[in-house]
């Protein structure tokens, strides 16, 4: 789990390959210690034949242009090559790279810079891109609700972190009047309280208001007779991001509000929309930090999941590249040639150092023989004619690195058929993975509990 997420984290992809090849590089080292090798000897072996590859790496990757539209489309294609949404991936790689290079400075875009809204019916080809606009779902109305204004052009937005309702009293509170008189004026103070804040906004002309706590009947009448939109119980990260592109503050407090203060936001248009059976609401023309809304269509919501955690890989992967503006062949490309260089190193070793980094070689082709399996092709076969093109053909041919086509069920020159990984996410699996593993053999041993204290440590812990 701890692979998972670090990879996860600091790239976003390669989580299957981390966990693998972790596997892989334990598998071949438990064969070296029933051998009697040093454990500690393995571990430094690895972490040399892990800096070796990397040096190796180095001389594979690309540099590609980002500003090139159809290449940034071959390295997230790749990536949702193996999604459930693999037959739409063209149409969702185009919609991304959309999104991401439409920013005013894509190479440091944040995945808060995208929002994401899933909205179950239609089809997967029926989903769009809002550019410098945010979308949102309708909150929880009150009376009142349907009496607001449902497109204001040039809004100004006013934030708020404060509850806009009449306070009920808790169950245990107590109140002792002693005439109707004295209850009357309680009550009135109460209204006051609340139509002061009111006044105090309605004062500062904004055309918009937006509150993460809840906006009551008495609130949304009165800004409905003010032309005046209002919503309520909005989740806080959600008016983050509507902070963000509007450039509005998000206050706690009303109090010295004034017309035009720097605090309210801004946008060219707010507008209630429909779309499949929900109804949203949208800012568009954003003039605070660019931020894009990606609307998510598909037919049952177990396919939206399976869309919403490809978009978030593929974004992840986006980003990296953008900043990062490095490639290498995908297809196990990488893997067969790190296999063969290693094998051809370890003949410069006179000692234990070669029979281990031929056993990483042998891990690292665990990759790519599970990439053919998983595609039904003999990974043993594939495998063998990696190893001999090249040992042979590969001064004939020319083709340096060649992967597994999966459809095809042959080796193919990755460059070519535009098969592209970042860089970032093989060499954050190699250096995660061998890491790992020295990890592990650098244990000593463990102390398993006896029965007696298995029994004391039950619904305590570990004593």
């Amino acid at each position: 789990t701890t692979l998972f997420r670090s990879q996860d984290e600091e790239v976003g992809d390669g989580t299957t390959t981390v966990v693998l090849l972790t596997s892989a590089i334990l598998s071949q080292a438990n064969s070296l210690l029933l051998d009697r090798v040093h454990p500690l000897v393995i571990a430094h072996s690895l972490k040399t034949a892990l800096k070796w590859c990397l040096t190796e790496i180095d001389s594979m990757q690309r540099t590609i242009d980002v500003s090139d539209v159809a290449l940034l489309r071959n390295v997230v294609s790749t990536v949702l090559q193996s999604k459930a949404v693999r037959p739409y991936r063209m149409y969702i790689a185009d919609l991304l790279i959309q999104a991401v290079t439409s920013l005013s400075n894509p190479t440091s875009v944040q995945l808060e810079d995208l929002n994401l809204v899933i909205v179950p019916g239609a089809s997967i080809m029926d989903s769009y891109l809002l550019e410098h606009g945010i979308l949102f779902a309708k909150t929880f109305s009150y009376a009142g609700y349907a009496l607001q204004p449902q497109r204001i052009q040039e809004p100004m937005i006013l934030l708020l972190d404060l509850e806009l309702e009449l306070k009920h009293l808790g169950e245990s509170a107590n109140l002792k009047v002693s005439s109707s008189q004295m209850y009357a004026e309680f009550v009135d103070v109460e209204y006051e309280s609340l139509y002061d804040k009111l006044d105090l906004i309605q004062q500062s002309q904004v055309n918009i208001v937006l509150s993460s706590q809840t906006i009551g009947d008495a609130a949304t009448q009165f800004f409905a007779k003010k032309r005046i939109f209002a919503a309520g119980r909005i989740p806080g990260p959600m008016l983050n991001k509507i902070s963000r592109a509007t450039g509005a503050s998000i206050i706690a407090s009303v109090t010295g509000l004034k017309r035009h203060s720097s605090c309210l936001g801004r946008c060219s248009l707010y507008e209630e929309t429909v779309i499949g059976n929900e109804r949203f609401h949208s800012l568009r023309g954003c003039v605070g930090s660019p931020v894009n809304s990606l609307v998510l269509r598909g037919g049952t919501t177990f396919l939206l999941q399976e869309v919403h955690r490809s978009i978030h890989d593929a974004l992840c992967i986006l980003t990296r590249i953008l900043k990062h503006k490095t490639v290498l062949p995908g297809g196990g490309a990488v893997e067969f040639k790190l296999a063969h260089s290693l094998r051809k190193e370890a003949r410069n070793f006179t000692d234990v150092n070669q029979l281990i980094f031929e056993s990483y070689a042998k891990a690292l082709e665990t990759l790519p023989c599970t990439l053919a399996d998983n595609a039904g092709l003999d990974s043993a076969q594939l495998l063998s004619r990696a190893r001999y093109h090249h040992s042979r053909v590969l001064h004939e041919s020319g083709v340096e690195l060649v992967g597994i086509d999966v459809f095809r069920g042959e080796l193919v020159d990755s460059w070519k058929e535009g098969v592209w990984v970042p860089s970032l996410v093989t060499r954050h699996a190699l250096r995660c993975s061998t890491e790992a593993a020295c990890f592990v053999l650098s244990v000593d041993g463990t102390a398993p509990l006896t029965a007696e204290e298995q029994g004391k440590s039950t619904g305590t812990g570990l004593r």
